[in-house]
């Protein structure tokens, strides 16, 4: 199992000249501050950044436009990745672009399943299956101080693409059906589509052979040549009107390059126009007195801060012009993308109707052969086929049971039954010890299990849950074990009691050798171990006077980000 750990976080506003750096030790963060200073907005970005999206983040901060970057390690190989509005880039240890995505769904998603060792596959409305989003691999991790009290596996947004995925998501990280379980799936289905496939082509020369029996028992073979004829020409018809439609979209889709090609010389005349004016900006400040002369007419002009920071202005508005145009390409892509699936869709098509066609010029020329090579020889090619499909039919065959038997071994019951009696004994102490004494085992026998409970005792139920199936996790997953992130776990009134058991129940029960990060109010002055990291602003969580040093290490990543 790899283990991920998150060293720190990069928050940076251009709209607002302000910024922020959190640094994560590699055991405890505690992120502490009053009501109203960001800790829940500074935890949200950091899931947002790696492509999850936590409920309810607040107006002011998504007004702020904030680009982000965290630099995290998987089992010690250091990565980062930016967020820039809807693209994701991701940069090696050195800060050098591996590659960049412009969707969450079709591009981040299938790339974390092989960097994370992520292969859970789950079934869209479609009854597809797709690998699953960044949210399904943090979910069991992660607390949001919202919904995360209040319902279970619930603490991001945009679950709902695919179809009932909480069983599948929890019976995949606690190690009952594991990454070998959903790699024989993807297995099985190719497995079945071959064997479907070989079936359906013995079918269609078995229909051959007893269509050529009867004509071959017929005393002549016989064809109505003008209904034939009425049929090609319908389907020539056909072909000509979609190759008309297919001439028409290629016209929009060479429009869309041409309007893509003036996107991308504007996207090229803007960067250069921001790194110029960056170089005046840098000449200007550091090389500059506050009086030049000018070496022509002799003229003296004034090098003060109101034109440095006019020139500093025009910079950051050719950079909001560059993310603009880079949205607008995005846009461009996308409209270029559908028109070519209608292109591929009518591709699709018109070779339906040239099959057609050819079947059709085929009885035609059935005719031909059977005249010419006699009876014998055309049904003994055809049954020679047959033979041949048959062989690689068993082969397909013994390759479905064999998938089968090896996803056999993780639906057996002892393997699951030895996780969920592992699960059930951890759930039955955590509860005891944060005092929930109301949750019989029977609601919480299944690791897929609701917690219902209520009042102050909900939060506390839920925290044993948690803890629960991350130990269970801990001890069974095959994936990526994520850091332990929980927000603002003091809900429902809990009085100092209670309020103490439960920070010392996170703290002497977390899986070992795992990363918490916890957002707090107070701590009742527990050691809670590793950092602390003070928020005191109210509605400041960035700060004005970090604005540079963080622009000045973000501004080489914004860069190689808008570079295609």
């Amino acid at each position: 199992m790899k283990r991920l750990i998150f060293s720190d976080l990069l928050l940076l506003s251009p709209k607002e000249k302000a910024a922020r750096r959190l640094t994560f030790h590699p055991s405890v963060t505690v992120i502490k501050g009053p009501n109203d200073t960001g800790k829940s907005s500074v935890i949200k970005t950091i899931y947002r950044t790696l492509g999850a999206v936590p409920p309810q983040v607040h107006p002011n901060w998504e007004a702020a436009s904030v680009r982000s970057a965290v630099r995290f390690t998987i089992d010690g190989v250091a990565y980062r990745i930016l967020r820039d509005g809807r693209r994701y880039t991701l940069f090696d240890a050195s800060d050098t672009k591996i590659r960049h995505f412009d969707s969450v769904t079709n591009g981040l998603s299938p790339y974390f399943a092989t960097l994370f060792d992520f292969h859970l596959l789950l079934r869209t409305k479609k009854d597809e299956g797709q690998p699953a989003t960044p949210a399904f691999l943090f979910l069991p991790f992660y607390v949001d101080q919202d919904i995360g009290w209040v319902k279970s596996w619930s603490s991001f947004e945009r679950l709902g693409q695919f179809v009932s995925p909480k069983s599948d998501m929890v019976y995949y990280h606690t190690g009952v059906k594991p990454n070998a379980y959903y790699k024989a799936k993807v297995d099985l289905a190719d497995a079945v589509r071959r064997l479907e496939s070989l079936r359906e082509e013995r079918q269609v020369i078995e229909k051959v052979i007893h269509k050529i029996d009867l004509l071959l028992g017929q005393v002549s073979f016989d064809i109505d040549i003008v209904a034939y004829e009425r049929e090609i020409t319908e389907l020539l018809t056909q072909c000509n009107t979609l190759r008309v439609q297919e001439e028409t979209i290629k016209e929009e889709i060479v429009r869309l390059h041409n309007a893509r090609m003036l996107i991308q010389s504007q996207l090229t005349v803007t960067i250069a126009a921001a790194t110029e004016l960056h170089k005046d900006f840098v000449f200007a400040a550091e090389r500059l007195d506050d009086r030049v002369d000018c070496p022509t007419c002799g003229a003296t002009y004034e090098n003060s801060f109101s034109e440095r920071f006019h020139m500093a202005a025009d910079e950051d508005r050719c950079r909001e012009l560059i993310s603009d145009l880079q949205e607008e390409l995005r846009k461009n892509e996308t409209r270029i993308s559908a028109q070519q699936k209608q292109v591929g869709e009518l591709g699709e098509r018109l070779c339906e109707l040239r099959s057609t066609l050819d079947a059709k010029q085929g009885e035609v020329k059935l005719l031909d052969v059977i005249r010419s090579e006699g009876r014998k020889e055309v049904r003994g090619v055809l049954k020679n086929d047959i033979a041949t499909l048959d062989t690689h039919i068993g082969e397909a065959d013994g390759k479905v049971e064999k998938v089968k038997a090896e996803m056999a071994r993780f639906t057996d019951r002892q393997h699951s039954k030895r996780i969920t009696e592992s699960y059930r004994s951890r759930m039955r102490s955590y509860l005891a010890t944060l005092a929930v004494v109301g949750l019989s085992e029977q609601d919480y026998t299944k690791l897929d299990c609701t917690i219902k409970e209520s009042g102050s005792d909900l939060p506390r139920a839920l925290l044993a849950y948690y803890y629960s199936i991350l130990q269970t996790i801990q001890e069974n997953s095959s994936s990526t074990f994520c850091p332990i992130v929980i927000d603002s776990p003091k809900q429902q009134d809990q009085d100092d009691q209670n309020w103490r058991r439960i920070l010392a129940f996170i703290r002497d029960n977390r899986p070992t050798d795992s990363q918490l990060i916890l957002g707090l109010v107070d701590d009742l002055g527990e050691d809670l171990g590793g950092d602390v990291v003070e928020l005191s602003d109210t509605y400041h969580a960035l700060q004005k006077s970090e604005f540079d040093p963080v622009m000045e290490e973000m501004r080489p990543l914004l860069d190689a980000s808008l570079a295609d």
